[in-house]
């Protein structure tokens, strides 16, 4: 059976600024104000450049990105965040979410009603996520595919990343993986962060040119 898009992928920055909208700067504010970090950051483990975002950081990412465009501002997003924090760690998903005026709601599922939410206010949107994330996944997954031909092979085009080294098919550069190679992680550690490749991209990888004596491979 095949497995949905966001089984097999994680998500660099500009990746993840390209599928939601999410500028690189704000996803950079984000992480340090600690509103938005990332699934999967190695940065502070001696990986530059390796802040990593997972699908559900991605349908998260859309939803707060469709609520700004609603009229919410980014104050009371936080602000709203932290009034559920006690509920669940990621409102954007586990709950459902509506917009009142320039407000925030949410539908508390054991009262079933909507909370915060006065009987004269109308509520005049709420995000639908299971749609969201059919809608991103279909996005990642026609992202992901890759020529047969290309496994294995390094690559430069002045129209992908400024023409640095990138594995054939993808825009994972070279140089992100090395340093992966370098902090020592394994090639299962690797490929379980970036799934689509293949050992034959490892392989590639040091033969484009030389890592770190303390890299290490797992065969």
């Amino acid at each position: 059976m095949e497995q949905p898009a966001h089984f097999y992928a994680m998500f660099s920055i500009d990746r993840a600024s390209s599928l939601t909208g999410v500028s690189r700067s704000q996803l950079d504010n984000w992480s340090e104000s600690g509103f938005f970090p990332a699934t999967h950051d190695t940065r502070e483990h001696g990986v530059p450049h390796a802040r990593l975002y997972s699908f559900q950081d991605l349908v998260a990412l859309r939803a707060i990105k469709r609520l700004q465009a609603s009229g919410v501002s980014t104050a009371k997003l936080k602000r709203f965040r932290e009034k559920v924090r006690h509920l669940t760690e990621s409102p954007w998903t586990g709950l459902r979410v509506g917009v009142v005026g320039k407000g925030l709601v949410y539908f508390d599922p054991q009262l079933e009603r909507w909370l915060d939410m006065e009987p004269e206010d109308q509520l005049i949107l709420e995000l639908d996520l299971g749609d969201m994330a059919k809608e991103l996944e279909a996005e990642v997954r026609q992202l992901q595919k890759r020529p047969e031909d290309t496994v294995g092979k390094v690559d430069r085009s002045r129209f992908i990343l400024g023409n640095s080294p990138v594995l054939a098919g993808t825009r994972v550069l070279v140089s992100t993986i090395r340093e992966f190679m370098d902090a020592k992680y394994t090639d299962q550690e690797i490929l379980g962060l970036y799934p689509y490749l293949s050992p034959a991209d490892l392989d590639a990888v040091r033969a484009h040119g030389p890592t770190s004596k303390k890299s290490k491979r797992t065969a």
